[in-house]
């Protein structure tokens, strides 16, 4: 992943003290409105579907819910095997489902997208699902994964395990998040 505003809030996030709540806080917080990454706005522009806000109201009681978010998240890290854009397509940051048919491949965007694409296909709500950035263990790496809104807290559909985390709980150090009701709204975390 490249995105260099992105960056810089991250390095001023890992300076900065975390207040004493946010450990225990059950969902991310936004702060401040901050530039959509690069790769999300060329999306956008091609594939309006996948930056659509638009799906049915849900009718899941919380348990199917999180029973649907686990079997997503595990069938779409089982099919699809992590490949970088530059290795895919040639070029860096494209960000676009990554299928979950024999041979899938994609990196973490393409992972997360499908894994919202294929949620919101079962009924899921698009405003209780978003993307969110963070640096990998030890502040090193970008990396990108789906969020999911539940009535306990927010929690982490990751492409590098099979579990469904609370946030606070993913080995990350959080930066910028999706809107959830305007998708096309980036914020610092």
């Amino acid at each position: 992943m490249r995105w260099t505003s992105i960056r810089l809030i991250g390095v001023a996030a890992l300076m900065a003290p975390l207040p004493a709540a946010a450990a225990i806080d059950p969902f991310l917080t936004p702060r401040q409105q901050i530039a959509a990454p690069n790769g999300f706005v060329v999306m956008c522009r091609t594939q309006a579907d996948a930056c659509s806000d638009v799906a049915g109201a849900s009718t899941a009681t919380a348990d199917r819910w999180e029973t649907l978010l686990r079997r997503v998240n595990r069938r779409v890290n089982r099919h699809v095997r992590q490949v970088s854009d530059v290795t895919r397509f040639g070029q860096r940051d494209l960000w676009r489902a990554s299928g979950i048919a024999r041979g899938a491949v994609g990196d973490c965007e393409d992972i997360a997208l499908e894994k919202r694409r294929l949620l919101i296909a079962a009924g899921a709500p698009a405003d209780r699902l978003f993307l969110a950035v963070a640096y990998g263990r030890g502040g090193v790496g970008l990396h990108l994964v789906l969020i999911a809104r539940t009535d306990r807290g927010d929690v982490v559909l990751d492409s590098r395990s099979s579990s469904i985390t609370p946030w606070s709980n993913a080995p990350y150090t959080w930066i910028a998040m999706q809107s959830a009701i305007r998708p096309e709204t980036w914020f610092s975390v």
